[in-house]
């Protein structure tokens, strides 16, 4: 894998975006990554392991914690990386998630992370593990191979091989990741603790429970738990034995007690039935007396029949009149109906005569109406035509006042005309007089002049004189003749205006005449004579008699008006009451014959109303019915009074029949019991209760016992199950713990951790002596310490040095500090080789070296800068990041990165 372009945006210190063409660097060789500490050297390998991963190559940078905090919240988070592999050219971009400002609204809103894959066929993946596990494919590793293989991270493994087995096993679980095995080791030691602690606690709660044994003699501690516990169970045989005695003795007790109780119930039964008897006797006497009482009763109410005969008479009676009082019921209904509906009908007949009457009414108003108004609508046309007349001599009015403001206005405009025509006037004519005397000025001053240049006998200029005998004197007050065409110019501006003045007064006068002859015309069509004020003062007195006839003509106008509407409407209704005065008499005809109808029918019901009530004994149906009412409640209750006089009889004599047969069997059973000696019986009986009382409590004592034992013996056999399974553990886990641990008694002490890093170490170091050997011209060789000092240290992670030049082998903290530099760079390039070779053989055609230079003299860094140019022959291209300021003369291609005093960095490429 090889980088061609990298873009950074917003992305660690590097604030805005930052590009980098790689190509430039060239297809191999040596180039250097410097600047300041902490400028951005390292974030180049972040942003390229970031783009291929959506990590950063170090575990403490996350992919949150990218985003620039230099960079403008416009500016997005992202990088993308061009890369060839293969053969084949790839493109991958990602940004990480961060907060952002919101598109819309105010706030800020969570970036998601994104991804995207561009191979060379044009496919396109998208998703950040989708592209992740793309680039994992096409590359052969994971970014943790990924890291340890681009980034040659000498440094470590200098430290390496100045540190001991202990700090080397530290700086092997970074390199090698064997922190899982640390975990085992952890984990085999806890679980060892844990049991070995159960154990204890499991051996405590088995001594507590043999303490808690309720014995039946004294017991030695020192007693095996097995031998306790069979002690246990033959104790627990034993007092079952000794209760299910107890038991037996307490229900042979209970027996005898039961005799006595039943002797003593006996005797008690006997004399409450002697009790009894006697009371069973009181009783039945009185029971014949009440007997006697009640007959008596019963017979005073048979004496009632002929009474009871009668009022069922009368009740059969009534039952069959009653149809008949149905029928009264009924008549006396339909004859309030009738006498209802005649009153409604002649309600209904006086509203009808009454409506009837006001139509009449309302008919012969609306015909005198509609006569008194049939001249309505002429009269209402002739007052619209005043109207309108007596409006346009208004508007007349009104357009000779407009015109009369009109002229006034006008005469004052033409006053003010007038006055500036007389200004401008004087002006011109000052103008013109001050232009006459400056010319005359001019033309003296220019006579002068030429008389200055005159000379005797010769002629004149001017007049052709040869003789000048009074030459013209020069005026030293004369005007120029700038000064005089200035004058003239003003005196033809005033001029101008005099005439625009006199043509603006001009129109004004033909206005104001014309304004004039139209007022002349207007006053003589409306009559209208005398001077202009009288002619306003007229005017004014005939609008205002105007506007008084306008509301005299608007009010006769809503007269006329309301008498048109009057006569329409009655033209209207006249037709509608006419039909409703036809509708109204059909009415109270149909109203009147109904009424006569319902008369004849109330008068029938009356005569037969009036037949029923002679016949009936009860004026009606309510009557009969209560009467009905009374009877059949007196013949019930008479009724129940002979029942229950009957029953009472009864009754008595079935309760003196049972008392006489309760004593009779009171007197047999009193004849064949026999009287007992209760005496003797309750102290018999006392003395077998305090023995079984006593052995019951015997009983409960044994049973707590046995109880108790039962639950301690089961809970002593499961716990020392439990124990024995416990201490199998115990002891199995103890030996992998000590193995893993290296703590097994008279072994060298390696631990499984240190077991794993030999292994690796081992081959790491076989292909760093392939280098090494390179380096070195043959001369060093790596070699992993066998064996161990002593048995009380960790050991196994020693590295010694074979010197071939004098056969030597000797620890690897002896060599110098250039030897150091190339024992340190061939084993992380031999860590490098590793991972390959696991990952299937890949190869990166990129390398990066981490610091680590600052610490050699310039010989050693000499060799280091010729071993690093030796790595990158082959076509690789190694980039050092280094902040050494001797490298910078060494190496000729650099990427420099800077820091900017306004946040952020930047880096650009040059020597190329």
């Amino acid at each position: 894998m090889r980088p061609v372009y990298i873009r950074m945006s917003a992305f660690g210190p590097y604030a805005g975006i930052q590009e980098l063409n790689m190509e430039e660097l060239g297809a191999g060789g040596l180039y250097l990554i410097t600047g300041d500490t902490g400028a951005g050297k390292t974030t180049i390998f972040d942003a390229i392991t970031f783009a291929l991963y959506g990590e950063a190559s170090g575990d403490s940078r996350e992919a949150g914690m990218l985003r620039s905090k230099y960079a403008d919240p416009s500016v997005p988070t992202e990088v993308e990386l061009t890369f060839i592999y293969g053969g084949k050219t790839y493109s991958v971009c990602r940004n990480p998630e961060y907060e952002r400002p919101a598109k819309r609204g105010t706030g800020m809103t969570m970036q998601k992370a994104e991804a995207e894959l561009n191979y060379p066929d044009g496919r396109v993946v998208t998703k950040p593990k989708d592209v992740t596990a793309a680039v994992t494919e096409i590359m052969g590793v994971n970014r943790e191979q990924f890291c340890q293989i681009a980034m040659i991270a000498q440094g470590k493994f200098r430290d390496l091989i100045e540190k001991g087995t202990t700090e080397r096993q530290k700086i092997f679980r970074e390199i090698f990741r064997t922190a899982p095995y640390q975990q085992v080791q952890d984990i085999l030691k806890g679980k060892y603790r844990a049991l070995e602690r159960e154990c204890a606690t499991l051996r405590e709660s088995v001594k507590q429970y043999i303490q808690g044994i309720l014995w039946n003699k004294d017991a030695s501690e020192e007693t095996p738990v097995e031998e306790v516990m069979e002690l246990l169970k033959e104790q627990n045989k034993a007092d079952q034995e000794i209760q299910a005695g107890l038991f037996e003795e307490l229900q042979q007790k209970e027996q005898v007690l039961q005799k006595i109780r039943s002797e003593l119930e006996r005797d008690r039964e006997r004399k409450k039935r002697q009790k009894l008897y006697l009371e069973l006797q009181d009783k039945r006497q009185e029971q014949q007396e009440q007997l006697v009482e009640v007959r008596r009763r019963y017979q005073g109410e048979q004496e009632k029949g002929p009474e009871r005969q009668r009022i069922a008479d009368e009740i059969s009676r009534l039952e069959s009149l009653m149809p008949q009082y149905l029928r009264l019921e009924e008549l006396r209904k339909n004859e309030r109906e009738s006498q209802d509906e005649c009153a409604k009908l002649a309600v209904r007949q006086r509203q009808r005569e009454t409506k009837l009457a006001e139509l009449k009414d309302k008919i012969r108003e609306g015909k005198k109406a509609g006569e008194a108004l049939a001249g309505a609508p002429e009269e209402y046309q002739k007052l619209l035509f005043e109207s309108e007349k007596h409006q346009k001599y208004m508007e007349r009015l009104q357009n000779l006042s407009k015109v009369i403001l009109q002229y006034e206005k006008l005469q004052q405009d033409l006053l003010v005309k007038q006055r500036e025509y007389r200004t401008v006037r004087d002006r011109v004519q000052k103008k013109e007089s001050e232009y006459r005397v400056k010319n005359q000025a001019f033309l003296d001053e220019q006579a002068g002049i030429l008389a200055q240049t005159l000379v005797e006998d010769q002629p004149c200029p001017v007049c052709g004189s040869i003789h000048h005998p009074a030459p013209a004197e020069q005026n030293p007050g004369a005007p120029s003749k700038d000064e005089l065409e200035l004058l003239q110019q003003e005196l033809e501006q005033c001029r101008v205006r005099e005439a625009e003045a006199s043509r603006k007064a001009g129109e004004l006068l033909g206005n104001v005449q014309s304004r004039a002859e139209s007022i002349k015309r207007e006053a003589e069509g409306l009559e209208l004579t005398g001077t202009l004020e009288e002619m306003k003062h007229r005017l004014a007195d005939l609008q205002k008699q105007g506007q008084t006839t306008e509301k005299q003509l608007q009010q006769e106008k809503w007269l006329a008006s309301e008498k048109v509407k009057q006569k329409d409407m009655w033209n209207r209704l006249l037709p509608e009451q006419e039909k409703a005065l036809e509708k109204v008499t059909e009415e109270l005809q149909q109203i009147r014959e109904r009424q006569a109808a319902v008369e004849s029918k109330q008068k029938a019901a009356g005569e037969e109303i009036q037949r029923l009530t002679e016949v009936l004994p009860y004026p009606g149906q309510k009557e009969a019915q209560e009467k009905h009412i009374e009877l059949v409640q007196k013949q019930n209750v008479m009724k129940r009074q002979l029942e229950q006089a009957e029953k009472t009889v009864q009754t008595a004599e079935v309760e003196i029949a049972g008392t006489e047969g309760r004593l009779k069997e009171l007197r047999q059973q009193l004849e064949e019991a026999v009287e007992a000696d209760t005496e003797a019986l309750r102290q018999k009986q006392a003395e077998i209760e305090t023995e079984k009382a006593a052995c019951e409590e015997r009983g409960k004592e044994l049973h707590h016992r046995i109880q108790n034992n039962q639950s301690v013996l089961k809970n002593l056999q499961n716990r020392s199950k439990e124990l024995v399974e416990k201490e199998k553990q115990y002891t199995m886990v103890r030996s992998l713990a000590v193995t893993a641990l290296g703590n097994i008694p008279g072994k060298e002490k390696i631990m499984l951790e240190t077991y794993v890093q030999m292994t690796y170490f081992d081959r790491i170091i076989a292909r760093a002596n392939t280098r090494l050997m390179v380096m070195t011209g043959g001369q060093y060789e790596m070699k992993r310490r066998r064996g161990s000092s002593n048995l009380r240290s960790q050991s196994g992670l020693e590295l010694d040095v074979i010197d071939h030049y004098n056969g030597s082998e000797r620890s690897i903290r002896t060599l110098s500090g250039g030897e150091s530099f190339q024992a340190s760079l061939s084993l992380a390039l031999g860590l490098a080789d590793e991972i390959q070779a696991s990952a299937g053989g890949i190869r990166l055609d990129t390398m990066f070296v981490d610091e680590g230079f600052g610490s050699l003299d310039s010989e050693s860094l000499e060799q280091a800068v010729q071993a690093l140019a030796g790595l990158a022959e082959s076509k690789r291209l190694v980039g050092i990041i280094s902040h050494v300021d001797e490298l910078k003369n060494r190496i000729d291609r650099q990427i420099v990165v800077k820091k900017e005093r306004s946040g952020g960095s930047t880096a650009e490429i040059r020597g190329v």
